[in-house]
């Protein structure tokens, strides 16, 4: 896959998106799928959906291995929290402003 094609998947997953919201609670479709529970260690139900949304569209346009490396998390101890996972490419000189 080139690069062009990668960054296409993931446009194209996310657009699928729109119009997708929260339940009650926080509740979110991105936080039930078990694979971000492997990737955080973790239930992360109830969470705000912003930083596991991310999660999810890595995780389900490259896989569990590709999207954590890509995210620049290490699977089973992963965060859900914006700033950690800022934080995580911010440690992997990955952080940059436009």
């Amino acid at each position: 896959m080139t690069v062009s094609e990668a960054k296409q998947r993931l446009v194209s997953w996310c657009n699928a998106q729109v119009g997708t919201h929260e339940g009650a609670n926080n509740y979110n479709k991105y936080a039930a799928d078990p694979r971000i529970m492997q990737l955080l260690g973790r239930n992360a139900q109830n969470q705000p959906w912003c930083d596991i949304f991310t999660d999810e569209a890595f995780i389900d346009c490259f896989g569990l291995q590709i999207g954590a490396a890509m995210t620049y998390q290490q699977i089973g101890s992963g965060s859900a929290l914006c700033r950690t996972s800022a934080q995580f490419f911010k440690s992997a000189g990955a952080w940059f402003r436009l």
